[in-house]
Order: C-alpha cells, then sequence, then structure tokens
C-alpha cells in the first residue's frame, strides 16, 4: 500500500466532521435535567443558514435580533465554544489531508473536500463508503483486494464480538442486572414500631412525654409511606473495564477501557422532583493487551 494510498472496504466508512462541544455553559439536556446538552457545531451554523438563505433575512438589525434570540437559548460561552471547535475541526482536516496531499499545490482540492465533510453532508450519520470518498469527494482510495478483504472483514467480527456492537447501551438495563446490594425486606408498621421501641431503650425518645401506644402505630404507618417499601430497583451500579476502542499495529495492541458508575437520582425541577439516571465515569485509561 503506498503512502498516498486509503485502503477502504464495506466494514468501514468515513463520515462528516461533524462534533458536538460540552462544556459548562451548556444548558440542560431538555429529557434529562440532571444531564447538561451537547451542542452540535454545524446546527448553529445551520441556524444561521436558515435566517439568511431559508428565511431571507438580510437586514443587520434583524441578524441581530436572530442571533439574540439564539444567546437567549444558549449561553454565549457556549457558542464561543462552538465556534472554537469548528476551527479546530477544520484545522485537523487540513492537517490530515496535507499528509497526503500538497499544501502548496492542492490548496483548492484540501479546501473543497474540507467544506464537504464540514458543511455539505448534513447529517452525522451519513456513511461515506469508498466509491463516494472516491468519486464526490476526491479521495486517494483503493479497492481492497478480496483476501485483504475478507481479513479485514473478520477481524472487524472479532472487534464486534470484543466491543459487544450488537447490544445497545441501557443504563436502566444494566442498573436491573448490575444493582449493587441485597433487596431489603419491605417495611412494615411492625418493623417500624420495633425499631422504635429499641430507640427508646437506648435513651433515644421522640421528643414527647406522653406518646402513646397508639400514636406510635399512627407514626409509623405514616412513615411507611414517606419511606417506601424498601423493595424498589437497584439504585446503583459499577461497570468496570467496559472496552471502547482498539488501537493496534504489527507489534502492540492497546484497549480503551472505562470504568463506570449508574445511579438513580432525584433532582429539584421547575415542575417538581424528577427521577434521573446518572452515568459517571470513575477511571478512563489505555491498556496494553498480552
Amino acid at each position: 500500500m503506498g503512502a498516498n494510498q486509503i485502503v477502504m472496504h464495506r466494514m468501514g466508512c468515513l463520515g462528516p466532521i461533524d462534533p458536538s462541544v460540552m462544556n459548562i455553559f451548556n444548558p440542560p439536556h431538555p429529557t434529562n435535567p440532571g444531564q447538561l446538552a451537547p451542542i452540535n457545531v454545524e446546527d448553529v451554523s445551520a441556524y444561521m443558514t436558515l435566517v439568511k438563505e431559508e428565511v431571507g433575512i438580510t437586514h443587520e438589525d434583524e441578524l441581530v435580533q436572530a442571533f439574540v434570540a439564539l444567546t437567549e437559548q444558549i449561553h454565549p460561552l457556549a457558542l464561543g465554544n462552538v465556534q472554537r471547535s469548528h476551527r479546530q475541526a477544520r484545522m485537523m482536516a487540513r492537517k490530515l489531508l496535507e499528509t497526503h496531499m500538497s499544501a502548496k499545490d492542492q490548496q483548492h482540492e484540501i479546501d473543497d473536500i474540507i467544506d464537504k465533510l464540514k458543511s455539505k453532508l448534513f447529517y452525522h450519520g451519513h456513511p461515506i463508503n469508498r466509491r463516494e470518498a472516491k468519486k464526490d469527494l476526491g479521495l486517494k482510495v483503493v479497492f481492497a483486494p478480496e483476501a485483504l478483504e475478507q481479513a479485514m472483514w473478520k477481524l472487524y467480527l472479532e472487534y464486534e464480538h470484543a466491543l459487544s456492537i450488537k447490544e445497545p447501551f441501557n443504563p436502566v438495563h444494566e442498573l436491573e442486572i448490575r444493582g449493587s446490594g441485597t433487596p431489603q425486606p419491605a417495611l412494615t408498621t411492625e418493623v417500624i414500631l420495633k425499631q422504635m421501641r429499641q430507640m427508646a431503650q437506648l435513651g433515644v425518645g421522640l421528643g414527647a412525654p406522653n406518646v402513646s401506644e397508639e400514636q406510635l402505630v399512627r407514626l409509623a404507618a405514616a412513615m411507611v409511606k414517606c419511606i417506601g417499601d424498601g423493595g424498589d430497583a437497584a439504585k446503583r451500579a459499577v461497570i468496570d473495564d467496559i472496552p471502547g476502542a482498539f488501537l493496534e499495529s504489527d507489534r502492540l495492541s492497546h484497549v480503551l477501557k472505562t470504568n463506570v458508575t449508574i445511579e438513580r437520582a432525584t433532582i429539584t425541577t421547575k415542575s417538581g422532583p424528577q427521577d434521573v439516571v446518572r452515568q459517571e465515569i470513575r477511571w478512563q485509561r489505555w491498556e496494553e493487551e498480552s
């Protein structure tokens, strides 16, 4: 394989340069208020294109109003982060293309490829197959010979198994199958009364001098309704060593592993308490495979 050639086959494909950015100024996620919503870089550009080209707003004052409307939904510093990511993506694309194209003699071709990858393919999930990469983008693509193609496909199947590609990651399902701890027996009025009496024997009272047994029973019954039955689904799960990517050469093999904690939580929103599932990455590292 020559230095200026890219080998692609049916198992692999390119995609548009379409990053999403995340920082502390991002807006809350509309369906999961416990998390921030990522901002797609090209969505911001597409909004301004919609305003100017589709709606036909060109007057300076009206464009300012459209931008102000955007900043009312997205923090200005989050938009600044979008712009930085936009420039970073273009810079990295240029550097990669210049590894096999002349920065001096093929500047126009490089700019054209970047524009197509960055702004002219409108869907992030659009797969660029080998024919489109060669014909439409002008990349230097050669089709792998039959024997190499079969070897690449076999390797892909190995990755498919190692990464559980066909098994979608569902945090709620993981909580159900991995939830830590043994479910506690259901709380009853009798259980709470027993605990109250044990507290009294230890000198811990309820603060009232003349609490009757009947009042204690009523209090215990009320506590059952507030506390719950103790048989709720698991609240927390720990998942370690999740493989996420492989980086391999003919001498070394490394795998990206992640340790994650998933837990149920209740957060306060404008509409009241809401149950959410939070995911926290505790540790992420590359490990050499033997």
